[in-house]
């Protein structure tokens, strides 16, 4: 068999990549894990549509823009980015090797005529794209929910004001996070076959973000993400304070962050041996 030409190779590969995409975009959007990560993403919708049921009047006088813009942006970095977005992929990414595995099923991947690299690659893209809908619409529908308040002034907001421009650029965050984490969590279930703990220590080490050193800051997904708020959410006065990176570098440094986690989940696949007796 004649090996292809460059770019015959690299269009099988793409049309292989998109292919195994596809495929378990399909899978994160079913099963049971599903149920729960819907529920834990729109908690905080469903809280904030509650408060609909305060008279309106009330609402309306206590609602200003930039008191519901301080809220949000503490939902968001205490909520959404450390909990929802972090479980969401979590949940996501390591079960792209992991439930395989245990329903004896990665083998058929194994078998196909289709690098490792492209089927890592193909997982962790359907993962990250399935959790950054999920996390969207969440972050989405609660910055609706709550600016719902302002009442006639909501659309002054959006169309006059930096509304439209703070949703964007949150959404933009949580593409971002579900992409870092997605990364990590995808390694992980690579490396471990129990990466529950590896989960649970990684969550304690983002979560004491602010006690940090900036040292070891820069080490941390959370650092960078929320150097890209609109609103920086305030701290508590035992937070060490360190200064963020220029967005720009902050972006193009989690896009490096990203292939290079996933270079590494890719040389781990090639070394892989599956043996199911011992799962």
């Amino acid at each position: 068999m004649t090996a292809l030409p460059g770019p015959g190779r690299w269009r099988l590969r793409l049309r292989q990549l998109l292919a195994v995409t596809r495929l378990e975009l399909r899978r994160c959007f079913r099963g049971r894990r599903l149920i729960g990560l819907t529920l834990l993403n729109l908690a905080p919708v469903a809280i904030l549509l509650l408060a609909y049921l305060i008279p309106e009047d009330e609402l309306t006088r206590e609602a200003t823009p930039a008191g519901l813009s301080q809220i949000y942006a503490v939902m968001f970095a205490t909520w959404m980015l450390r909990v929802s977005v972090f479980f969401t992929s979590a949940a996501l990414s390591i079960q792209l090797f992991r439930t395989e595995v245990l329903e004896k099923t990665l083998h058929y991947y194994l078998l196909a005529p289709v690098r490792r690299e492209v089927m890592v690659a193909g997982k962790f893209l359907a993962a990250s794209l399935a959790s950054s809908i999920i996390c969207g619409v969440s972050a989405a529908g609660a910055y609706l929910a709550l600016f719902g308040w302002l009442g006639r002034g909501m659309g002054r907001f959006f169309l006059a004001g930096p509304g439209s421009a703070h949703l964007l650029a949150y959404l933009g965050v949580t593409v971002l996070g579900c992409f870092g984490y997605g990364a990590v969590f995808a390694l992980l279930g690579l490396v471990w076959r129990n990466p529950t703990l590896s989960v649970l220590a990684l969550f304690g080490w983002e979560s004491v973000l602010f006690l940090l050193p900036p040292v070891l800051k820069a080490v941390t997904v959370q650092f960078y993400l929320e150097s890209l708020l609109p609103h920086r959410p305030p701290v508590g006065p035992l937070a060490i304070l360190a200064e963020p990176p220029p967005p720009l570098a902050t972006i193009a440094g989690m896009a490096v962050f990203v292939l290079a986690v996933l270079a590494l989940a890719g040389w781990r696949a090639r070394r892989m041996e599956i043996s199911y007796s011992t799962d």
